[in-house]
């Protein structure tokens, strides 16, 4: 019989290895045994896709546990989060939650959102439906930002610092004030990487630039 050889790794190199996969396929690890259940906790990206998952509903309370179930003391890395299917409901407290706590847990590199285009539509008719908390670009440690597919609440009353973004992306991004994009730029000192493709949604008018 072959040796398990990758149950005798150090704890820190597996959960090293299982951040290389999707966060539901890491999670099946915790069947191994205690071990693995507990370091599959300790991955440090995070990366959620709605194709794997039956439904919507299976998605975020995927979401739930598994933020719910890490330790606070260690920090998220990488959260990716992709939505493809354009019959979900779109009702995004848990992604605005998931991604605050992903900030707030510290030393956030990477943040990864996508939802699909039909999303778009249907938040200029409801309004509260996929609007995105501001709260994550005051987070000091990013380096990588890539929104698909979003609204963008008001920022004005929300400070912005982003002093470590090398690389933003923005994708069919609806934005309340032309001045908002300027302001988050201007907090990007050091950005290497800009792709825009955004909606400017002002005075009751869509414009696309």
């Amino acid at each position: 019989m072959a040796a398990d050889r990758i149950s005798e790794l150090p704890d820190h190199i597996v959960s090293h290895i299982l951040s290389f996969l999707p966060t539901k396929l890491a999670a099946t690890t915790s069947i191994l045994s205690k071990r693995w259940k507990s370091v599959w906790h300790s991955v440090l990206t995070l990366d959620f896709d709605d194709q794997t998952f039956k439904d919507f509903d299976s998605l975020t309370n995927f979401m739930i546990s598994t933020m719910s179930s890490r330790d606070i003391k260690l920090p998220i890395h990488s959260f990716t989060f992709k939505c493809v299917n354009e019959s979900s409901p779109y009702d995004l407290k848990v992604l605005n939650l998931c991604a605050i706590l992903a900030v707030q847990y510290g030393k956030l590199e990477n943040l990864s959102l996508h939802m699909p285009l039909h999303s778009i539509v249907k938040g200029l008719r409801n309004p509260n439906v996929i609007h995105l908390s501001p709260y994550i670009f005051s987070c000091k440690t990013l380096q990588v930002l890539h929104l698909n597919c979003l609204i963008l609440e008001d920022i004005s009353f929300q400070p912005l610092d982003l002093p470590l973004l090398k690389t933003l992306r923005w994708e069919f991004v609806l934005f309340k004030n032309i001045n908002h994009v300027i302001e988050l730029l201007s907090s990007c000192p050091i950005l290497e990487e800009f792709v825009l493709c955004v909606c400017v949604m002002s005075g009751g008018r869509v414009r696309t630039s």
